[in-house]
């Protein structure tokens, strides 16, 4: 049994620093995209136009792009105080089932701004006469997100199941 348990914890430590390692090295790249994207320093994953060159097209893909990322920041925070509760075994709380629920709903809405983008630029190949399907590991991350994203929500309505039917257990002894 305590070996059992030792493992658990060993799990739970390692779920929380990958998780936590994640959410700074996004946040320092985030940092370094706002900060040093002005100077050339870095670049973004655009053809290889003049700002001033941008079309439509190019500015709501930095739009959106910027909005999915911090979506996916503040999904990256929110799993990171689940992890926290987790750590500290506190499973059947309102703030781990709230906290969860939020990071599912942001994961998903990066994944539905990702594939808006996918279909802003498909239809302005379309619009061109360019009609292309591509498989790309960007569709794959996106459709994995959402899963992620469902998956957590779904977790989260669990834990408040398990949660109701542990308070009524209680209130019959």
């Amino acid at each position: 049994m305590l070996l059992l348990n030792n493992n658990f914890m060993n799990r739970n430590i390692l779920f929380k620093t990958l998780i936590d390692i994640l959410f700074i090295m996004h946040c320092l790249g985030f940092a370094a995209l706002i900060f040093l994207l002005p100077f050339g320093v870095v670049g973004i994953n655009m053809p290889d136009t003049v700002v001033s060159d941008w079309s439509f097209m190019h500015w709501l893909s930095l739009i959106i792009g910027v909005l999915a990322y911090v979506c996916f920041l503040i999904a990256l925070f929110y799993l990171r105080k689940t992890a926290r509760f987790i750590l500290n075994n506190n499973f059947f709380t309102e703030r781990i089932i709230k906290s969860l629920r939020k990071s599912g709903q942001y994961f998903l809405s990066v994944s539905v701004l990702t594939i808006i983008m996918f279909l802003a630029f498909w239809l302005a190949k379309l619009s061109t006469g360019t009609f292309t399907l591509v498989y790309n590991v960007n569709i794959i991350t996106t459709l994995l997100l959402a899963i992620v994203g469902l998956f957590f929500i779904i977790q989260s309505d669990v834990l408040l199941s398990a949660k109701v039917y542990k308070e009524e257990n209680e209130l019959t002894i």
